[in-house]
């Protein structure tokens, strides 16, 4: 009898996540549309839609009757209420920490940013961490917060929530920050590696759309990617998949922190190519693309860009790849460039075209990504509402 009731709990939180989403991803549905969309059974829509209207997490909007064929009342439109179910997000890059609250909705309530001190620790990002976490939680009821999502740089084990191990961040590793919160303020924890953070929070509430397989590339002053691969996450074994700033573009090249020779960080980083363009700021690089986007120092960057996209496309059938955080800056005659030139290269060429576009949500994104960690979880019937 318990493993009957555990198994029905889990089912009707699993219905409860799928509806969520859906009404998150589309728009002016009914529950007579979320029936079919989600295979389920009217009785049972509106059994889960009752319950969640009841406790104030959907509401029925009387201005957007929805058109129908068949005579009878006219269905209305549900929606999720803002600000009612929300998360912490902790966001760590490798020049910031961004500690948001957000609501499932995508909307940041507030969001706090530091820049890394030289003397940073482990030790002080984990009491700034904590301190900014305790504040957060006193600007909204706390049964309205479903948990702390953590995006991280670096190596992060998703089992054991630790960043196992970092590249030129501080010498920070095995670093439990996911147990630590965990165990301090008594909320559910899942700590990500960023840009699979990223690529949660694009397909939730940026230019990702209808795709079902996409995958973010994070272009800063790091590199990674976010796959999501039928509608989920990509994650691997233990959360180290994606590490595609980490694959060799020249087997003879750059020492890479990560111990290897090459690697893709080492030419495509921001750092990295502002190096290579005698450049200080990002931006300078974003004009130059536009006022020159055949300029010879352009273009070479862009040739080893397309390399790294093609390999990536290779590996993984997707519809499209979506560059984000600074990359997202670059002009549009640079993504026609890329679309181009990967379209040209891909070996299923003849039967498909992959689109290349820009992030609509990368001056939000750090506010979301750890955000859309947990949203996800939420999606996926690990909260019980």
């Amino acid at each position: 009898m318990p493993k009957t009731a555990k198994n029905l709990t889990y089912l009707r939180a699993q219905n409860q996540g799928a509806i969520l989403k859906a009404l998150l991803l589309g728009k002016e549905i009914s529950k007579q549309e979320l029936a079919g969309r989600l295979n389920l059974t009217p009785m049972s829509i509106s059994y889960i839609t009752n319950d969640l209207l009841e406790k104030g997490i959907i509401t029925e909007n009387q201005e957007k009757p929805i058109k129908k064929d068949s005579p009878g009342r006219r269905a209305l439109a549900l929606e999720i209420v803002p600000r009612r179910l929300l998360a912490i997000g902790v966001s760590i890059s490798r020049r910031h920490l961004r500690i948001a609250l957000s609501d499932l909705c995508g909307e940041p309530i507030r969001l706090i940013s530091h820049r890394h001190s030289p003397d940073l620790t482990k030790e002080t990002l984990t009491d700034m961490i904590l301190e900014e976490v305790e504040d957060l939680l006193k600007l909204a009821p706390r049964e309205h917060i479903l948990g702390i999502g953590v995006s991280c740089i670096g190596l992060v084990d998703i089992r054991e929530k630790t960043v196992v191990a970092t590249t030129d961040f501080f010498g920070i590793q095995n670093w439990p920050i996911g147990k630590i919160l965990q165990d301090r303020f008594n909320l559910t924890c899942y700590v990500v590696e960023d840009m699979k953070a990223a690529g949660l929070a694009e397909y939730y509430y940026g230019a990702a759309g209808a795709l079902n397989d996409f995958i973010y590339l994070g272009v800063t002053y790091g590199l990674g990617a976010g796959i999501i691969s039928n509608s989920k996450l990509l994650e691997g074994n233990r959360g180290f998949c994606g590490e595609v700033g980490h694959t060799t573009l020249y087997h003879d090249g750059k020492n890479c922190g990560c111990g290897n020779r090459g690697c893709a960080e080492m030419y495509l980083s921001v750092g990295a190519i502002l190096e290579r363009m005698g450049l200080e700021d990002w931006q300078d690089f974003a004009d130059l693309c536009r006022k020159s986007p055949r300029d010879p120092a352009v273009q070479a960057i862009l040739r080893d860009l397309a390399t790294l996209l093609v390999n990536i496309v290779n590996c993984y059938d997707t519809e499209a790849v979506i560059i984000g955080h600074e990359g997202a800056l670059l002009s549009e005659e640079i993504f026609t460039q890329l679309n181009e030139e990967v379209n040209r290269r891909i070996m299923a060429r003849a039967v498909k075209k992959v689109e290349i576009l820009p992030s609509a949500i990368s001056e939000k994104i750090h506010a979301l990504n750890g955000a859309a960690v947990i949203f996800s979880r939420l999606f996926g019937g690990e909260f019980k509402l």
